[in-house]
């Protein structure tokens, strides 16, 4: 049996595109070129991408609803990976912020 490892990371990087995961999914997927990662408190960072390195992360799409456009916007998003290493996973409660917010 394979084990889950609570894991959770901070990426900081610039959204390249927003896609819907399929017609009518509750989620979307925000396409973000790594600035850096960041380690978070003493989880375990599973996070293997670099600077430059672009990432899918899924995001509740009432997370982002209230936002008019992310693209070209540095964003700062706590994720976790899961299963897949190709696609990261936002924390429930984050929210894109603007302006110095």
């Amino acid at each position: 049996m394979v084990s889950i490892v609570e894991n959770w990371a901070i990426v900081v990087g610039l959204v390249a595109g927003i896609t819907t995961v399929e017609p009518k999914s509750n989620f979307m997927d925000l396409k973000v070129e790594v600035q850096r990662v960041e380690n978070l408190e003493s989880y375990p960072n599973l996070i293997n991408k670099h600077v430059g390195d672009e990432v899918t992360i899924r995001v509740q799409a009432n997370q982002i609803a209230a936002v008019d456009n992310l693209v070209d916007t540095q964003v700062k998003i706590r994720v976790r990976r899961g299963r897949s290493p190709d696609i990261l996973f936002a924390h429930p409660d984050w929210r894109p912020m603007r302006n110095g917010d």
